[in-house]
């Protein structure tokens, strides 16, 4: 057990449900939890299991255990981690499986249905939109197993977010602590592209190709760790369709060769494959849009004005406008600027890699952020990476660890 008096994690959960029930009386909170039939209960009980996590020690701490807690409990405590955000997710958006048709539905499952789920791949005249063939292809399939019947299409939808809120999970927790990569995925489930994802499913390509992305980035892990060619070459594969999902996932790439796992040449080494169906897919993009390989939508351009008011957009597209939340983002950006001054210059140039991936995508869209939040889905993953280790840093710098972990919970 951790050294942090009981009566300390007690406080946080009283603090806890005097937020909740002051939340929970305001009349727009209520309308919105019974419009979209959200249970009160389970979120209240969600929200309650980050402090009573506190009694666990490794839940927070990155330190072997000092013979009080079992391994078997830490399992536990692991697939705990695992379990809440994708829990939460469903008391979120359940209602979601009742919904209906939206937006391009229509129209995409008209093109599956009379050109095919397999022509975009290779055909020019064939593709649907822009080069992104998965998502025909996966609504087709579910087009051929299901018909017209969208509640079947809402349950692989969804299931399929599940999966990459696991993964997601699993990749964070080979870094850091499970309470700390479980906050994580929790902030990412409720923020406004993950919402838009869950409802639309016009963006299914978005969502496989994170699904497909984030196995690439495991299996790229376990194969620095192991040092397996194999898991490389599936890793690769992975990537090579997480690209073809959608174009934004093409700079993962440069992610994998700065992941902090092994020495930078075995990185390099085993990026081989990656490398390869990289280039692989630039040539298939070429040949389906020719001179509009490196363009999004024709209809505008994004210009200096877009880059310059893009925190502006963010801010806006999130719904961040009060002042708790630019209090919590300033604690988060001073936290992370700490963290790039404590770190060594190598590990500096991996960080502005991965920010620089993240925002390379969103420039062809940047002027259509406010209108599609959606476009911020990595993003906003990327954004709650950036708190968990504003969150770690913070436990850090605190002289008593116990008591940073408990603070970053009440938070």
């Amino acid at each position: 057990m951790i050294r942090t008096p009981r009566y300390s994690v007690l406080a946080v959960l009283l603090l806890w449900v005097s937020l909740f029930l002051v939340v929970a009386s305001s009349d727009r909170f209520s309308l919105a939890t019974q419009s979209l039939n959200i249970s009160l209960l389970a979120l209240f009980l969600i929200g309650a299991i980050f402090p009573l996590l506190l009694f666990s020690r490794k839940a927070w701490l990155d330190e072997p255990c000092d013979g009080s807690e079992s391994d078997t409990f830490y399992v536990l405590i692991r697939i705990l981690g695992a379990a809440i955000p994708v829990v939460l997710f469903w008391v979120l958006f359940h209602q979601v499986l009742g919904g209906w048709w939206t937006i391009d539905d229509p129209n995409i499952l008209h093109h599956a249905d009379v050109v095919g789920i397999w022509q975009g791949f290779y055909e020019p005249e064939s593709r649907y939109n822009f080069y992104t063939p998965l998502q025909i292809f996966s609504l087709g399939i579910d087009l051929f197993i299901a018909g017209f019947n969208p509640k079947f299409f809402y349950w692989h939808h969804l299931i399929s977010l599940s999966l990459s809120l696991c993964l997601l999970y699993l990749l964070l927790s080979q870094f850091f602590s499970s309470g700390v990569s479980c906050m994580a995925v929790s902030l990412f489930v409720v923020t406004v592209p993950t919402s838009e994802m869950a409802h639309w499913l016009m963006l299914r390509h978005y969502v496989e190709g994170l699904l497909f992305g984030l196995c690439a980035m495991l299996l790229f892990s376990k194969s620095i760790r192991e040092e397996s060619w194999k898991w490389a070459v599936i890793g690769s594969f992975c990537y090579f369709i997480a690209a073809l999902a959608k174009e934004l996932y093409v700079p993962l790439v440069f992610v994998l060769l700065c992941l902090p796992v092994g020495r930078f040449i075995t990185r390099a080494k085993f990026l081989a494959p990656f490398i390869c169906f990289a280039t692989l897919y630039t040539g298939l993009r070429f040949y389906m849009l020719r001179e509009q390989i490196l363009t999004g939508y024709t209809e505008q351009t994004v210009g200096w004005v877009d880059v310059v008011n893009f925190p502006q957009n963010v801010l806006q597209a999130m719904g961040w406008s009060n002042v708790g939340q630019f209090l919590i983002l300033a604690t988060t950006l001073i936290l992370i600027v700490l963290f790039l001054v404590r770190i060594n210059n190598s590990a500096r140039l991996c960080f502005l890699v991965w920010l620089g991936a993240c925002f390379l995508a969103l420039i062809p869209v940047l002027w259509r952020i406010i209108e599609f939040p959606y476009y911020l889905y990595v993003f906003t993953l990327g954004f709650s990476v950036l708190s968990m280790i504003a969150g770690r840093q913070l436990i850090e710098i605190t002289p008593n660890r116990d008591l940073g972990a408990l603070l970053v919970t009440s938070l």
